[in-house]
């Protein structure tokens, strides 16, 4: 699987202003995604960026699902993106997030998720004030945005 599996009736995950990058594996169309949930689970996603290279899909599963305002790009094919009972909700897109330097070849586990400044992500996140970026700007979506993205 990729980063977060649930199983078992009645879990829940809420994620906000989360990156997932190249979480996907290629154990199998639906447990290598970056996202999986069971029947009877809850999935709750926001303002955040699943970026995947894999012939899985991005998010799976056969719960329920809100997915709002995220970015959710399979290098692979846009096939890929959701699947199950899994969709896109409102104001959600699948484009390259234009990542600073998302795979470092050069030097393992030195990745830089920074967002390009042209990047999709740049103030694509929920336009309401609580969710703002610290410099006072519209969301970022991802780790590095919102109110707690200035780490």
């Amino acid at each position: 699987g990729g980063a977060v599996f649930l199983e078992g009736s009645g879990s829940t995950v809420t994620l906000v202003n989360v990156l997932l990058n190249q979480d996907s594996s290629s154990g199998g169309a639906t447990h290598g995604a970056a996202i999986y949930g069971d029947t009877g689970t809850t999935v709750s996603m926001m303002n955040s960026i699943v970026n995947t290279y894999m012939s899985a899909y991005s998010l799976y599963g056969t719960g329920t699902a809100s997915f709002e305002y995220n970015n959710v790009y399979n290098s692979e094919s846009s096939s890929w993106l959701y699947g199950g009972s899994y969709v896109a909700g409102s104001d959600s897109y699948a484009v390259d997030p234009r990542m600073t330097d998302p795979t470092c070849q050069d030097v393992p586990g030195d990745n830089d998720m920074t967002l390009d400044p042209a990047s999709p992500a740049v103030d694509g996140g929920h336009p309401d004030k609580v969710y703002y970026d610290t410099d006072g700007s519209r969301n970022d979506m991802g780790a590095l945005g919102g109110p707690s993205g200035n780490w």
